[in-house]
């Protein structure tokens, strides 16, 4: 079995990882600095808490897969890597060396800005994602969550290091402070609640291996029927929250920005989840992750 470069770049998702970055590098490059406020990070230490947040969240899907592998054999065969593509030997060696490397990059950080606690952020995320693998994942509910916190906290965690300590030094205005504040809880709300749709109809579709392999997933705890209901319940609040956003910014743009590119992919998973179709849960999901991205995208609007 010897495995390519393509396999290791699949086992670690590295589209997720792209995305994760992107959405950092645009927060800082294309919203706080436009806005005039100066970041605690130079453009390299900025670049390597990047670099820790790709490499733990690869890790995260890595231990995944590890503990995921009986289940993948049934419900995606065909996108099996982990025995098929890359051994599991050298799964774990990837799994403790990317972890390693950024929470020491973490930990460098946090030294780099004089905020050690900082540190902890990292920390409980290599914790969290290791249980969720492990154990939570089977549980109802309970991993969703935690996924969807995680989701959340791969966003801001660099924007901790990188704003926070300039919001919290005594010169700092309070109208920045509060401006900061909103932003950053948006983007981890928005980020949640967006996360947690997409990992509920991931339930969803992986309910054939998860019951063959003894989980007690929420779909297979209260059924499939009451999981959409769910899901859709939880669409509807990222809606509401989203439109009280919009709304309290009141920008004619926004307006319409959020209308085609969160209302429309919304109303598509809408409709997938009470179709018949064939692969719905597949379509959705993917329609929920463009919106993640379009979401944290509609920033850029407030400057025009």
């Amino acid at each position: 079995m010897v495995a390519t470069f393509f396999d290791y770049l699949k086992l670690v998702r590295w589209k997720n990882l792209l995305l994760a970055a992107f959405i950092q590098l645009f927060l800082r490059y294309g919203f706080y600095i436009p806005f005039g406020i100066d970041p605690a990070l130079d453009h390299w230490q900025f670049a390597a808490g990047v670099l820790a947040t790709m490499l733990l969240m690869a890790a995260g899907y890595i231990i995944n897969d590890i503990y995921d592998v009986d289940t993948d054999k049934i419900n995606k065969p065909d996108r099996l890597i982990i025995q098929n593509k890359v051994s599991e030997k050298n799964a774990w060696i990837l799994y403790y060396l990317f972890n390693a490397i950024g929470l020491i990059i973490s930990f460098s950080l946090s030294l780099i800005i004089n905020r050690f606690k900082y540190f902890s952020i990292p920390v409980i995320t290599v914790v969290l994602l290791f249980l969720y693998a492990t154990d939570f994942k089977r549980k109802p509910l309970i991993g969703n969550l935690i996924i969807s916190l995680l989701a959340a906290l791969s966003i801001i965690t660099v924007l901790f290091f990188d704003i926070m300590p300039l919001i919290s030094m005594p010169t700092t205005s309070v109208e920045l402070r509060y401006f900061v504040l909103i932003v950053h809880v948006f983007i981890a709300v928005f980020a949640f609640l967006t996360t947690l749709v997409r990992e509920l109809i991931k339930t969803l579709e992986d309910m054939a291996g998860d019951w063959r392999a003894g989980y007690a997933t929420l779909p297979l705890k209260i059924g499939e029927k009451k999981t959409i209901i769910l899901s859709i319940f939880t669409l509807i609040s990222l809606f509401a929250f989203s439109l009280f956003s919009v709304v309290k910014v009141n920008a004619f743009y926004l307006y319409v920005y959020s209308g085609i590119f969160l209302l429309m992919p919304w109303t598509i998973v809408f409709y997938l989840l009470i179709s018949d179709k064939d692969n719905k849960y597949k379509m959705a999901q993917r329609w929920m992750k463009i919106s993640m991205f379009t979401g944290i995208l509609s920033l850029l609007v407030l400057q025009i």
